[in-house]
């Protein structure tokens, strides 16, 4: 008995494999605009997050910035402060002494360089050396990274 069975010609190879290969090429194109969509999205949400709580302590501490008072612009910015700025104490707690934050849980990863670090003051923001920028006279609160988003904007300009 004769079965009926066809191999693909060289020429079917060739056109099959042409056809998957662009598939493959625009599942790829596909998922880096994703990905890159998504550390702007991100990255914006994180610069909005931390410059909103900025504004809150400022409003809170008399218009001082994180770090003017004995707790360092971490401490300050994550755990308990007088109106000052001042780490808040035992001794404040006693004496009804009104405390403020926390403004934030953490400092967030940089989507873009994965540094989850604060560089206050110093070189100017971009230098990749940190994944945060602060600058402490200004209060500006910007990315360390060196890239440039989709528009071509550079991250530090954000």
């Amino acid at each position: 008995m004769r079965t009926n069975r066809r191999a693909l010609t060289l020429f079917e190879s060739v056109i099959l494999l042409a056809v998957l290969g662009i598939l493959g090429t625009m599942a790829t194109i596909e998922y880096g605009s994703a990905h890159t969509q998504g550390q702007e999205t991100v990255h914006f949400r994180d610069l909005l997050l931390v410059r909103k709580q900025l504004d809150l302590y400022r409003l809170n501490h008399k218009g001082f910035f994180p770090g003017d008072g004995n707790a360092d612009w971490y401490e300050a910015m994550t755990d308990y402060t007088d109106v000052y700025g001042n780490k808040y104490t035992e001794q404040m707690a006693k004496r009804n002494v009104k405390r403020f934050g926390p403004y934030i849980s953490d400092i967030p990863e940089n989507p873009y360089n994965h540094k989850d670090t604060l560089r206050i003051n110093g070189k100017s923001a971009g230098a990749n050396t940190h994944g945060w920028y602060f600058d402490s006279q200004t209060g500006g609160f910007k990315s360390d990274s060196s890239g440039y988003d989709s528009q071509g904007k550079p991250h530090s300009e954000i």
